[in-house]
């Protein structure tokens, strides 16, 4: 399985919503699939799944709009 796979995966156990599986350029916030609570809870669950932190200070919400983006900030993180 991708990372990006994975990614979308996470994401959308954390929404409860498949959505971000058929489109990874959702924007999540906007669309009301991740709260602000909901991002915590994704921070940790990616962080479970590749076995590192995010802190909340990194958070930009721009750069976590969409599961698309997150892929990439995840996938840039690994290296």
């Amino acid at each position: 399985m991708s990372v990006q796979d994975r990614v979308l995966a996470v994401i959308a156990r954390v929404a409860q919503n498949d959505e971000v599986l058929r489109n990874p350029d959702v924007h999540l916030y906007e669309t009301g699939l991740i709260d602000s609570f909901g991002t915590v809870e994704l921070m940790i669950a990616l962080g479970e799944e590749f076995d590192f932190e995010f802190s909340p200070a990194e958070f930009d919400p721009e750069a976590w709009a969409t599961p698309n983006k997150i892929a990439a900030l995840v996938a840039e993180r690994m290296g």
